[in-house]
């Protein structure tokens, strides 16, 4: 698995979708929309940032669903009803560290976290694995 910050170029997200969409079967996007008091220029981008992604497995017909974050972050066992900020983010990062133990401690950021659990995610899904209840 890998991840690239979409604060990158277009062109470079783009580009690494393109180095690996032959090995990509199946993704999934979360389901988003705007949250209260969030002003309009960060909804906008916001909102940009969803449809680019979008976009960009539709162009490289990338089978994908998307799914709302209690879906997925339940089935991944870390939703967190009541916990906020860092200590959510926190329990999301200890989440990942036991599903990736060999991935490098400098990867578990918590911008990255929640894209490698999202990943995890669909890749059981495309597995056909039982997902935890």
């Amino acid at each position: 698995m890998d991840a690239i910050k979409l604060s990158e170029t277009p062109k470079d997200v783009a580009d690494m979708v393109a180095i690996y969409k032959h090995g990509i079967t199946f993704a999934c996007l979360e389901k988003v929309g705007s949250r209260p008091f969030q002003g309009l220029s960060s909804t906008f981008k916001f909102g940009w940032s969803a449809g680019f992604c979008e976009a960009l497995l539709v162009c490289n017909a990338i089978r994908f669903e998307t799914y709302v974050p209690s879906l997925w972050m339940r089935k991944m066992k870390i939703l967190t009803p009541g916990i906020k900020g860092s200590q959510k983010k926190n329990i999301h990062k200890r989440r990942a560290q036991e599903l990736f133990p060999n991935l490098k401690p400098s990867r578990f950021t918590h911008a990255y976290v929640d894209a490698l659990l999202l990943a995890e995610f669909a890749r059981r899904l495309s597995l056909a694995l039982e997902l935890p209840k």
